[in-house]
């Protein structure tokens, strides 16, 4: 920043020298944290990551399919995988202090149950019904 003083007389003008001040700082808006995996079919056990490259804190909510992002109220400070148990939007956003917080990222996920198996154990035995063997089968 730069000071300018006119002569009205003469219609001079001086400058000063640059002023530099520590209280004006220039933010830097984060970039949106990245989802992994970022939306699509998952199934209840599935991790769901945030990430950072800025070592930004990340906030987010869970939401129905039919909301929006932009009307969550209540956000929640990530700090583990999370998981989901069934169908829900994902909205997620950086946030750090001295930074400009990033846009909201969304992804949607479709919960779907995992295929049902039944295992199955043979117990094989001898003429007195001692156990000899052991077999395994999926239905």
């Amino acid at each position: 920043m730069r000071a300018k003083r006119t002569d009205t007389f003469t219609d001079s003008s001086v400058y000063s020298a640059y002023l530099y001040s520590p209280l004006i700082n220039r933010q830097v808006k984060l970039s949106a944290p990245s989802i992994s995996p970022d939306g699509g079919n998952v199934i209840p056990t599935d991790n769901i990551i945030i990430t950072n490259a800025q070592q930004a804190v990340m906030k987010y909510a869970l939401i129905p399919l039919e909301y929006d992002c932009s009307s969550v109220n209540n956000w929640l400070t990530y700090v583990a995988p999370l998981s989901i148990n069934s169908s829900r939007q994902l909205c997620v956003f950086a946030t750090k202090i001295g930074s400009l917080s990033s846009d909201i990222k969304e992804a949607v996920y479709t919960v779907s149950s995992p295929a049902n198996t039944k295992q199955i154990i043979f117990i094989h035995t001898d003429l007195l019904g001692s156990p000899v063997a052991e077999s395994q089968e999926e239905q």
